[in-house]
């Protein structure tokens, strides 16, 4: 048999066509449709099949009634929804991946395709209609030279009939006459030939053109069926490949239930019979007498029946044995991140204070011996935290290890010894007390890596060890961009305590200085070369780091010149061409 084409039988039929084709691409897209909630209807099916199990789970897992058989065929029956509820998931992946994105491929293919197939039939029903166009264009200016033609003959045979008309007038009539034939005949040729166009044309049109067309929508149509067709097996396929396990599941939950045994659970429970007697006979007491004591024992004594165990299964917390193998492993691979973290941050500590027990061997003055001691007995915390959380990352490492079949991880120990010069920071503090007194001004930053600790200090009552090592940072970069202060540090910097003049009122070697200012030191005389002319000398009696832009750093000891003093506590000094900016007035003093 013989099968048609869209193109011999439809021709003539192309609404038709476009109307069928745009309902099956609306089924294609049911399909999708179909499909997708599919999809969430298995998602949400094995979700709530989780959700069912861990709400009906047996909560009495320590109770004794877990040993009876029917406990024990409940509890299987509720593990086996967790394998049921996973291959319901396989198959809502399956279904996405396989059936979902090949619908929208096709529903988008096939669209495309019938709108470029209708763009092109638009075109070819255009051209079609211009054809006609221009074949009744040379069919009515044929017919309108015909006519003129024969109005002219017409009005050749009066002029020529009639014996008043002159020669002239009969030779103008005839040559209007002949004029007029030519263009009836040029008229015609150009009719004939669009007619014999057309024709081809429109052969060309219905034999060729519109049906193969016509037929492409019928291949682009076809096509979509096709699709439609393998994606409905693959379902079917899809479907079939998890009733297999499902069918296990169910056969393991018959098993077990078949399993159920009422007499096995009746001696179960007998096992714990008391082998007690049964209550004497009640014997008569004559009034007055007095009452025996009751019996202890009997059918109804339930002391000896254990209805929880005496000792409770004892979970390893830190084994996570709890909970199942993927989930364990996850716990412990959270746990050793933890520990990581930890370990990261005693190491940023630590390094913190070795740089402060460095800047206290380079430099002395900047802290006193219980400062010094107090950052030692933290490094020495810090390096036994270390040591404590190396062990308990190493054990969950062989942890995981272990789980995983892999071998254990070689075991790694973090160093704690300082550096030779900080440990012998303190002997180079005793003979640097009173330099270290006079310098305590020397801390203006902030650490950006350690956490603040306290330290002691003459002159007020704490600052932040912080602080010092981003100075140690600041002196060795030369650096002078400098961070804002804490308002604490900024009152402890400009002001001493009552405490630091009182320690500093024992030594006879040194004059008590003003209660405002801090105390000075001795003068060191200015760089040679850098005199400017007509300014006046100052002294700089503390050591000053610049809080802002405008201001310039001064150190204690050393010579600058007075720019401009405005009497508003700030001074414009210099130090040389390059160096000028704003000190406090209180810690220079003009020399005279």
């Amino acid at each position: 048999m013989t099968s048609l084409n869209w193109g011999e039988t439809l021709w003539d039929q192309w609404d038709r066509i476009q109307e069928h084709t745009e309902h099956g691409l609306e089924f294609t897209k049911k399909c999708q449709d179909f499909v997708r909630d599919r999809i969430k209807l298995e998602q949400d099916y094995a979700k709530n099949l989780r959700r069912l199990k861990k709400t009906y789970k047996l909560k009495n897992a320590e109770d004794d009634s877990g040993n009876f058989s029917t406990v024990k065929a409940y509890s299987v029956f509720l593990d086996q929804l967790e394998s049921i509820a996973r291959n319901h998931e396989i198959l809502a992946e399956g279904l996405q991946d396989k059936v979902a994105e090949r619908l929208k491929a096709v529903h988008k293919e096939t669209t495309n395709n019938r709108k470029n197939l209708c763009n092109t039939a638009s075109q070819l029903q255009q051209e079609y209609k211009e054809w006609q166009v221009s074949l009744d264009r040379h069919q009515q200016k044929y017919e309108k030279a015909a006519k003129e033609a024969e109005t002219a003959t017409q009005a050749f045979a009066r002029v020529n009939e009639d014996m008043n008309a002159t020669k002239a007038q009969v030779e103008k009539s005839r040559a209007q006459m002949n004029h007029r034939h030519d263009l009836m005949e040029k008229s015609k040729g150009d009719y004939i030939i669009a007619v014999e166009t057309t024709n081809t044309n429109q052969h060309e049109y219905y034999h060729q053109r519109w049906p193969g067309l016509i037929n492409q929508m019928q291949r682009c149509e076809e096509h979509r069926i096709d699709e439609i067709r393998e994606v409905l097996q693959e379902q079917c396929s899809i479907h079939q490949s998890i009733i297999p396990h499902i069918q296990e599941c169910i056969e393991t939950i018959s098993e077990n239930c078949n399993n159920i045994n009422p007499a096995e659970d009746s001696e179960l429970l007998m096992e714990e019979r008391s082998n007690q007697p049964y209550p004497p006979d009640h014997q008569f007491i004559e009034y007055g007498t007095a009452k025996p004591e009751p019996a202890t024992f009997g059918a109804h004594n339930n002391s000896t029946r254990k209805t929880k165990r005496d000792k409770k299964k004892k979970v390893n917390k830190e084994t996570f044995d709890n909970l199942p193998p993927e989930k364990r492993k996850k716990a412990f691979k959270e746990k050793i991140k933890e520990i990581e973290g930890k370990i990261a941050i005693q190491l940023k500590a630590r390094t913190g204070i070795e740089e402060i027990l460095e800047l206290y061997s380079q430099k002395p003055e900047l802290g006193s011996p219980g400062a010094i001691e107090e950052s030692r007995q933290q490094l020495d915390e810090i390096t036994r935290e270390l040591d404590k959380l190396q062990e308990e990352l190493y054990k969950y490492q062989c942890y995981l290890a272990a789980l995983t079949d892999k071998p254990p991880p070689e075991k790694h120990h973090i160093g704690s010894h300082l550096q030779a010069d900080t440990v012998s920071i303190t002997s180079s503090m005793s003979h640097a007390s009173h330099v270290s007194n006079s310098h305590v001004f020397d801390i203006p930053h902030r650490a950006q890596s350690v956490g603040c600790l306290e330290i002691s200090s003459p002159y007020f009552d704490s600052y932040r060890i912080t602080d010092l090592v981003n100075y140690n940072q600041t002196t060795q970069s030369g650096e002078t961009e400098e961070p804002p202060l804490s308002p604490e540090f900024n009152t402890a910097l400009m002001t001493p305590t009552a405490e630091s003049t009182t320690e500093l009122a024992r030594d006879d070697h040194y004059e008590v200085p003003d209660p405002t200012l801090p105390p000075p030191l001795e003068d060191s005389p200015i760089p040679p070369g850098l005199e400017p002319n007509g300014l006046e000398q100052c002294n700089v009696l503390y050591d000053y780091v610049a809080q802002h832009d405008d201001e310039l750093n001064i150190y204690a000891g050393e010579v600058l010149y007075v720019v401009e003093d405005n009497g508003t506590g700030w001074v414009k000094a210099q130090r040389s061409e390059f160096e000028v900016g704003l000190v406090p007035g209180n810690y220079i003093e003009l020399i005279t």
